[in-house]
């Protein structure tokens, strides 16, 4: 519903065009329907909420700042997410009941008794529980997800479709939406979250690394590597390599500059005494670790 057009389909796919009437038109973005079929809400690229009457459009309201990018009706309540960053309740008659800060806005909201859910836009699941929020799962929002790593450490997980145990402490994941995220198998949670790049570089230049990704080549990264000793390396579209404290991803260590090209992919040696980064430029570059603690 990106255009300003409304159409709707009936059970045999005819289609009926609503009218916004003297309503202003504008980019729709988000759907719901009240149990009475004839009668649904949307919410506009502008902030607003539409109330519909048999594809007529009779009023409007304004829930947020900025776009609404998710709505629902549950329980004759609803639910409204825009781009200001909140979750706002409201009653049938749009009158607001309450309003929540999440870390960005949700694309996705379900309701259980006194519990939401939210699926936000930077790859969050929140729950919010009787007025208090909590974010239960961090994932990756921007482009596709090319660094994944294992360090074999303690702990055994049983991957029983393949039938073998293997022992894995933690796993590291990067993308290029300038996030780090370290997860625990074991716990089946996330640990801790970090970011590439606080400093965002030039925009992607014509021949560098492939991505979709709306972040510049130095926040967009491409391998990862973990090593048991509690460091974590993150290769860039830049040429950058990253070394982070597994125990605190906001503690960088050292950056690496000496690719001319994206790095296409790392390894800790087995004594965990070098890292191995293989580069777009054809090289590939021996670390001893040890510099990174100095």
């Amino acid at each position: 519903m990106g255009k300003r057009d409304v159409v709707l389909f009936d059970k045999t796919g005819k289609k009926k065009k609503a009218l916004f009437g003297q309503q202003k038109m504008a980019p729709q973005l988000a759907i719901a329907f009240f149990e009475a079929g004839d009668k649904f809400i949307t919410g506009s690229s502008e902030g607003l909420l539409y109330l519909w009457d048999n594809c007529q459009a009779q009023k409007t309201f304004p829930v947020h700042t900025g776009s609404v990018q998710a709505l629902t009706i549950i329980n004759n309540q609803i639910y409204t997410s825009g781009n200001d960053k909140k979750l706002n309740v409201w009653d049938v008659n749009v009158k607001q009941i309450t309003s929540y800060e999440i870390p960005q806005y949700a694309k996705a909201i379900d309701v259980q008794g006194d519990l939401i859910i939210v699926g936000t836009r930077n790859g969050c699941i929140v729950e919010i529980d009787k007025g208090k929020s909590n974010i239960v799962m961090n994932g990756h929002s921007d482009g596709e997800v090319w660094g994944l790593a294992i360090c074999p450490n303690t702990g055994n997980v049983h991957f029983s479709s393949l039938k073998y145990f293997i022992k894995i402490n933690k796993i590291v994941t990067t993308c290029d939406d300038n996030k780090i995220v370290l997860f625990d198998p074991i716990q089946r949670k996330t640990i801790k979250t970090g970011v590439v790049n606080t400093v965002a570089g030039l925009k992607k230049k014509i021949g560098g690394a492939s991505t979709e990704s709306s972040f510049p080549p130095n926040q967009c990264a491409r391998a990862a590597a973990i090593a048991k000793k509690g460091h974590i390396a993150i290769g860039v579209n830049s040429g950058e390599v990253h070394i982070f404290e597994t125990s605190d991803l906001d503690k960088k260590l050292k950056t690496l500059t000496d690719a001319k090209e994206w790095v296409e992919t790392m390894a800790y040696s087995p004594d965990d005494e070098h890292l191995a980064v293989g580069s777009h430029d054809d090289s590939i570059y021996i670390y001893e670790v040890k510099i990174f603690l100095t």
